[in-house]
């Protein structure tokens, strides 16, 4: 085997070696992430006011966590969780949501309707019983609603009486994770 010392051959494999190297990079599963974002207290009259939400993309455990952080958990609100999956298709693909101790579901969507079709049964979510520390979590397997890359999450406490509390804003996502 000859090794080739001309330096015009040694750049050309190694700009060669780069353009793999990227683009295998680009075909590698998303690296986990997450993104946080604290919601003023007071902001809204719904009873569940949100605090603070935490979603956590995680690559290694392929799982999708949204923790919400509220000033208190209120039976009658929903807890809904919207996700952005594909880019190119406005608004999001999935909606989540569901009561304190009660059902909740997960319906594949097209944009901010609430009505969609069943979705598949993976995933939990979850209130605190916490007085000090009440939170709602869902967590989803990413492999469960075919996550691709990144994901974009907007929350909502709906309150049927008193209106909603969206974060990060009404019919908006927060950064992709």
């Amino acid at each position: 085997m000859l090794i080739s010392t001309c330096p015009a051959r040694v750049k050309s494999l190694t700009t060669l070696g780069l353009a793999v190297l990227v683009v295998l990079a680009g075909a590698l599963p998303a690296q986990a992430a997450t993104v946080s974002y604290d919601d003023k207290v007071g902001d809204t009259s719904s009873r569940s006011d949100i605090k603070k939400v935490v979603v956590d993309h995680q690559g290694k455990k392929n799982r999708l966590t949204v923790k919400v952080r509220l000033t208190k958990v209120v039976y009658g609100v929903e807890f809904v969780t919207y996700l952005d999956t594909r880019r190119k298709n406005r608004g999001p693909e999935w909606k989540i949501s569901g009561y304190a101790d009660s059902e909740w579901g997960i319906l594949k969507v097209k944009g901010w309707k609430d009505k969609g079709t069943p979705g598949p049964i993976c995933g939990r979510m979850s209130y605190s019983k916490s007085t000090d520390v009440p939170v709602a979590r869902v967590r989803i397997p990413t492999k469960c609603l075919k996550m691709r890359r990144s994901v974009r999450v907007s929350v909502a406490m709906n309150d049927p009486k008193n209106g909603a509390d969206w974060v990060p804003r009404r019919k908006t996502f927060l950064p992709a994770v």
